[in-house]
């Protein structure tokens, strides 16, 4: 759902750029506008392929869970199967996490250019960004808790705190940005 509620935000960062650029009304911002809407497109786009990923490791894992265990040698490959169909299933959020930060910076970009009819999309995909970030972010932590791998653990959860510093923060101030246009 994380990968789904970016890709969602990126869309309509998309559909805002695209009723700005090309209209004479805004034509001092459309090299700006233009520039823009090849990293919303790839954050859609990303987010999307995430989302089928998603599916696919998810189905991996759960077919780790159902090994045999009944020998010494299957309990020692079904938990090296876990561990890394669970390694898996932490680098999709993960990855989600990151396109779901980089929306916020793009709000903020085409917050003063944007067509200004469209400028509730703007907020509308400020608060997928933050909602994509935090399920992103406990998809995460939940994997974490099951990987023996305390390296991998430790700078995960570093990248989350770095990613998610200040996010409800920039919301919030480019919710209240696009209050006071409407």
């Amino acid at each position: 759902m994380a990968a789904l509620n970016a890709a969602q935000g990126a869309a309509l960062l998309g559909m805002v750029l695209n009723l700005t650029i090309g209209r004479p009304r805004f034509a001092a911002h459309d090299a700006e506008a233009r520039a823009l809407l090849p990293q919303a497109e790839r954050l859609r786009a990303d987010c999307t392929a995430l989302i089928e990923r998603d599916a696919t490791v998810l189905g991996a894992l759960i077919a780790a869970y159902k090994l045999p265990r009944g020998t010494a040698e299957e309990k020692v490959a079904r938990a090296v199967a876990l561990q890394a169909r669970t390694r898996e299933a932490t680098d999709v959020p993960l990855a989600a996490a990151r396109a779901a930060a980089a929306l916020l910076p793009l709000c903020r970009q085409l917050l003063p250019l944007g067509n200004p009819a469209a400028v509730s999309d703007i907020g509308v995909a400020a608060t997928c960004a933050v909602a994509a970030f935090r399920g992103a972010e406990l998809n995460v932590l939940i994997n974490l808790g099951q990987l023996a791998d305390e390296e991998f653990v430790a700078s995960a959860r570093r990248e989350l705190a770095d990613l998610g510093a200040g996010l409800e923060d920039e919301a919030a101030t480019i919710l209240g940005e696009v209050r006071a246009r409407l």
